[in-house]
């Protein structure tokens, strides 16, 4: 990275297209390339693609630090590797984990840039559709990267079914008493409004098997992590920093 402000905080996001295309990911990276270029240049985007049966490219956008990376295994809602994938690609302390669907204001990145990074940090985000207050699920969240670390980051054994990989990692934060904060509303998360027919994902939510094996683990009947992670194969994609040649 060749930028005189080098990054801060990684903005880690993964991705799955089935559909149509992928104009949502155009969409929400358009939209932070208007942002203030101070900020752009503390914040290293990473997209982790995983596994997706349509062709995602970047687009040209000079200035900002973008990497797209690429699941090659095809494992059906492999999400929680997909940010495992994320964080170990990292170069940051600071991160923020969330979805292609949600968008932080300036006033949420700046603040999660500038304050002291500890080694508890934890936030969830109140979550908002236009400025309707909704549910913020704990797939969005901001975590220091020696915490996800610690606690092994995701169990992989989840995927390949929907849901509660999530859950899981927080019941074990909560296990170490790990304090979560709720940031203030003048630092939200806003939903991104997306055309769920064309420019999204057909996978089936079904949350029985996850449930059942999350119910297990509760009861000590299994691993309460098994410790797999990174259990497929993948690559650099594509990436760019500002200020240097894009690297294909």
């Amino acid at each position: 990275m060749t930028n005189k402000a080098k990054p801060v905080l990684s903005y880690i996001v993964p991705l799955f297209f089935d559909q149509k295309n992928d104009n949502t990911l155009n969409r929400v990276l358009q939209h932070y390339s208007k942002y203030n270029q101070l900020l752009l240049d503390q914040i290293h985007f990473i997209l982790v693609d995983d596994c997706s049966p349509i062709k995602i490219k970047l687009p040209e956008i000079p200035n900002m630090n973008i990497s797209l990376l690429r699941v090659t295994s095809d494992i059906r809602w492999n999400q929680g590797g997909a940010r495992n994938l994320g964080v170990n690609y990292a170069q940051t302390e600071k991160l923020l984990m969330t979805d292609i669907d949600h968008i932080f204001p300036e006033r949420t990145l700046k603040y999660l840039i500038h304050r002291k990074s500890v080694y508890k940090d934890l936030f969830r985000f109140r979550r908002f559709s236009g400025w309707r207050k909704i549910a913020s699920g704990c797939n969005i969240f901001y975590i220091n990267k020696p915490l996800f670390n610690d606690f092994h980051g995701y169990d992989e054994v989840f995927c390949g079914n929907y849901g509660y990989e999530d859950t899981h990692f927080f019941e074990s934060l909560e296990k170490a008493s790990i304090p979560v904060i709720k940031l203030p509303y003048w630092y939200p998360v806003f939903d991104l409004a997306i055309d769920r027919q064309t420019e999204y994902h057909t996978l089936v939510r079904d949350k029985l098997q996850n449930m059942e094996l999350l119910n297990q683990k509760r009861a000590g009947a299994k691993d309460w992590h098994t410790g797999l992670s990174l259990n497929f194969k993948w690559e650099v994609a594509e990436e760019y920093f500002i200020g240097a040649k894009k690297k294909l």
